[in-house]
């Protein structure tokens, strides 16, 4: 299976900014600064559970509501955004 590289390439620029968001809110000694940085490194899962309106199922799941989850789901998102995007630019 052959993956996309302008998918590959965005998962990679979501994946550089948001682990050092992530390191730098688990390593952080103030709470709320550690939590604003883990959301601004979940946002664009969060922007995506807002708008089709799944934040009360996320929120009833423990499981599906954490940061390395979050993680994945973002770059699974990136990597479709990138790959649409390359489509569009080969046409």
């Amino acid at each position: 299976m052959k993956l996309n590289r302008g998918g590959l390439i965005l998962s990679a620029i979501y994946a550089a900014i948001s682990i050092p968001l992530i390191l730098l809110a688990y390593t952080n000694p103030d709470f709320k600064g550690g939590y604003i940085l883990a959301q601004l490194a979940n946002a664009p899962a969060a922007m995506l559970f807002t708008y089709l309106g799944l934040i009360p199922f996320v929120m009833r799941h423990p499981w599906f509501n954490n940061i390395p989850v979050f993680f994945l789901i973002n770059l699974v998102l990136c990597y479709l955004i990138g790959w649409i995007c390359s489509r569009v630019a080969r046409r």
